[in-house]
């Protein structure tokens, strides 16, 4: 506790002993020292009691449970446990991209954590810029659509659409992420102001990677996800300029999932090169071409679909004879995909659920590491990988940040706008739910697994009718 900022220290004491929080487990150890920090794992009756929070309240998430409970009298405010810097728990700064249009249009020098996004609209009028053309720009920055006429107008959209009642785009952050339950008060120890320091998975180097870690960790997806990544790096430092497959015009490539993984596919370390344009026009969506290409490499005896949706892959995949049936399929594959993550989610809830989805999950693959050489994006069948052991210590933040990432999809499952999945899940397959429920009691695994797998199947049928139907 002495490594932490009084102003943090002081502010643990607060929170731990603040009514809102008075019924929460695992506050304190046998010699009455508080346990800010409890995993899933070490005290399950911690995530038991934050999910129960969510219904409790009628809440999206936990996010919503620990910015709802945060006493009304912090105003919001978090200290950093490192600096000691108080930032808002609410999505009121300006991105870097959001932050360096308003500087460029007005000429002005707000800083990223320092300034939110309601000071910025204040200063700008103590500035004595005309308020017309200062609601002008905010709406073209934030695409408003309804009708702003005033400042007063413009703020209310701003708290109701973007900063506390909901969070709409990616204009806007918090000044610490929510980390429930893992953290007693449901927040990262550390606010932004520190975390690139402090969370060695953010450093410059490594946060350009972060995007393209969670596309497998939020699918759970199979594959080898290291090495994929890596091979993705590649791509990225490859700057020379060469004529993309797709539009045929001469731009610098990027790496293109064969099988997307959002649609339940592996991520693996065979991609396309396409320009980034191609790349995101064709989005989620698979190509005829994609799928011969796919179907060949399940002869030569390669996984190409994780296991959790095979079913509908298998049921739907000598279907497709032009690019039109390649795409309807990709929109019913991924509704599938919504499907299983929000039964994964239905598990996650139940009493050892948590143990049990850890055994779908590949941790091991983070203590590899790979050597490439001889990379060229349009003959990648020529590329030289070597692999390695890695005993770096950032490697068991690496398997943390895995697992993390992971259950923190499922949790948006519990989300209104997801909840017409698992109500349909838990009406249709109430009996099965309840024999899971059970099992998990007995962490009887092997059972559990044959019972999901027969309710991805089921699944798999329905959508498979549909399709058949359309």
């Amino acid at each position: 506790m002495s490594k932490k900022h009084p102003n943090f220290i002081k502010y643990m004491e607060y929170i731990v002993n603040h009514d809102n929080y008075k019924t929460q487990p695992c506050g304190f150890n046998k010699n009455n020292n508080i346990t800010w920090v409890k995993t899933a794992k070490s005290c399950p009756e911690r995530t038991l009691w934050w999910d129960s929070q969510v219904s409790k309240y009628s809440l999206k998430n936990r996010a919503e449970v620990a910015r709802y409970l945060h006493p009304k009298e912090l105003k919001g405010l978090k200290p950093c446990s490192e600096c000691g810097k108080y930032l808002s728990i609410y999505y009121i700064y300006p991105g870097k991209n959001c932050l360096k249009k308003i500087n460029d249009i007005f000429k002005t020098n707000y800083r990223l954590y320092e300034e939110g996004i309601y000071y910025i609209i204040d200063d700008l009028i103590n500035k004595k810029i005309d308020i017309n053309l200062i609601i002008s720009n905010f709406i073209d920055i934030f695409k408003i659509k309804e009708g702003i006429n005033s400042i007063d107008s413009l703020k209310s959209y701003l708290l109701n659409t973007h900063t506390h009642k909901s969070q709409k785009g990616k204009l806007l952050s918090p000044g610490v992420m929510s980390n429930a339950p893992d953290r007693f008060d449901g927040f990262h120890t550390y606010n932004a102001c520190c975390r690139k320091e402090k969370d060695t998975g953010r450093y410059e180097e490594n946060m350009k990677n972060y995007t393209r870690d969670r596309r497998a960790f939020e699918h759970w997806a199979d594959g080898n996800f290291t090495l994929a990544n890596q091979i993705m790096g590649e791509f990225l430092k490859y700057k020379k300029v060469i004529q993309c497959p797709g539009c045929k015009n001469f731009k610098q490539m990027t790496a293109d999932h064969i099988g997307p993984i959002s649609l339940g596919f592996c991520h693996r370390e065979k991609f396309n090169p396409l320009c980034s344009s191609c790349n995101s026009s064709k989005n989620n969506r698979m190509t005829y071409e994609n799928v011969q290409e796919l179907i060949k490499d399940e002869e030569a005896g390669i996984q190409v679909i994780s296991w959790h949706s095979k079913y509908i892959w298998d049921k739907l995949k000598k279907s497709i004879t032009n690019n039109s049936e390649a795409k309807h399929v990709s929109s019913i594959m991924r509704k599938n995909m919504h499907y299983i993550l929000a039964t994964l989610n239905i598990i996650r809830k139940y009493k050892n659920g948590y143990d049990f989805l850890l055994t779908k999950l590949h941790p091991e693959y983070v203590k590899y590491k790979y050597k490439i050489s001889n990379f060229s994006p349009l003959e990648l069948e020529k590329i030289v990988i070597k692999k390695e052991i890695s005993n770096a210590k950032t490697k068991n933040k690496s398997q943390e940040r895995y697992i993390q990432i992971s259950f923190e999809e499922l949790e948006k499952y519990s989300q209104k706008d997801n909840r017409i999945y698992n109500d349909n899940l838990l009406s249709e397959y109430q009996e099965k739910f309840i024999n899971i429920e059970s099992l998990l009691i007995e962490k009887n695994f092997n059972k559990v697994t044959t019972i999901l797998l027969s309710i991805f199947q089921d699944i798999a049928n329905e959508l498979e009718q549909k399709f058949r139907n359309s």
